[in-house]
């Protein structure tokens, strides 16, 4: 391990500096990391959340394996090295480059502008159009967690912080949506088999802000220059429209959402052709079906999340704190209303 380390240029310091252990022993990373994340969740929780790690690990070094080292030109950070985390032994690690000194996440609030999100638009269609030309049966390789049922009643739970902020509107809003909250609805999105009319496109599922990575100008202004998606743990096959309802959903306003939404589901299709010798798998049609689709889960997961950023400072604070509290709370309202009207509940 030390050979590899001395002979690559990256710094892990960013690494250290994010668990906040200058002792710590990168041979055992993951292992620290996980103890980490699960040091203030009830032993119950912890252990699920170890569980998930396993999965999650193993699905972000078999990406990177599979699309950062082929010449593509990928918007991704360089992968080094990976071993699988286990809670079996200490050898569970990943180390990649460190693109801070170059790059910064855009803010979720108040959001991207539209030249960062075609940006990000254009790399999803890239990576999928490479992704069914050169290889059809690229997500053998990826696994599913094994509680996905379980995590899908647990988002509920969980959304039901939306209805201690603002229960005079979230209450009856979640009531209406329970049925988003189920196994069948995550399959919708997440599939092996063809759907929709065309294959399952490779979905990064976790798009948002901290995972989207952009260059700075000389000012240190972040820019529209698309430099990385991170963290791909969460890697499946299913349905594109996912990563693009997501990244509507949380990362941009109501209003913009609304009136582009449908230009930029165009915008990817030609996107894909582009890269895809002038073809596409599927057409407009079945395109606009997979993004119907994949709304209750985009519904599911905004929910699960939203509570979270109402309450962590770096989302929701501007020049005061709390500055886009109300901000996050109208468009997290205003998605799932257009989601309810456009399933006729």
């Amino acid at each position: 391990m030390n050979g590899i380390i001395l002979d690559l240029p990256f710094s892990i310091n960013f690494i250290v500096e994010k668990l906040n252990n200058p002792g710590c022993i990168i041979e055992n990373l993951a292992n620290y990391e996980a103890e980490e994340i699960c040091k203030d969740i009830p032993i119950a929780k912890g252990e699920e959340c170890i569980h998930h790690l396993e999965f999650a690990f193993q699905r972000e070094i078999n990406f990177y394996e599979m699309f950062e080292r082929k010449s593509h030109d990928f918007k991704l950070p360089k992968f080094y090295y990976g071993y699988p985390y286990s809670r079996k032994h200490t050898k569970g690690i990943a180390i990649i480059e460190d693109l801070t000194s170059k790059a910064s996440n855009p803010r979720m609030l108040p959001g991207l502008t539209n030249k960062q999100v075609e940006a990000v638009i254009d790399e999803l269609a890239k990576i999928n159009a490479i992704a069914w030309k050169n290889n059809s049966n690229w997500f053998q390789d990826f696994q599913e967690d094994d509680d996905k049922d379980q995590f899908m009643k647990d988002m509920y739970k969980e959304a039901q912080g939306l209805v201690k902020i603002q229960p005079e509107i979230f209450t009856n809003i979640l009531e209406r949506a329970k049925s988003f909250f189920t196994y069948e609805t995550y399959q919708q999105t997440c599939y092996r088999e063809d759907k929709y009319g065309f294959p399952p496109g490779l979905v990064h599922a976790d798009l948002w802000a901290a995972n989207i990575m952009f260059a700075r100008d000389s000012n240190g202004t972040l820019t529209s220059e698309l430099i990385a998606i991170i963290d791909w743990q969460d890697v499946h096959p299913g349905s594109p429209c996912e990563d693009i309802a997501r990244l509507l959903s949380a990362n941009t306003n109501a209003e913009y959402r609304r009136t582009n939404t449908k230009r930029l589901l165009e915008f990817y299709m030609e996107r894909v052709k582009h890269y895809n010798n002038g073809k596409a798998p599927f057409n407009f049609e079945q395109l606009l079906d997979a993004y119907k689709g994949c709304l209750g889960y985009t519904f599911a997961y905004l929910s699960f999340g939203a509570p979270y950023y109402y309450d962590t400072p770096h989302v929701v604070d501007g020049l005061h704190p709390g500055e886009y509290k109300e901000e996050l709370l109208n468009r997290v309202r205003l998605f799932f209303e257009d989601v309810l009207e456009e399933y006729g509940l």
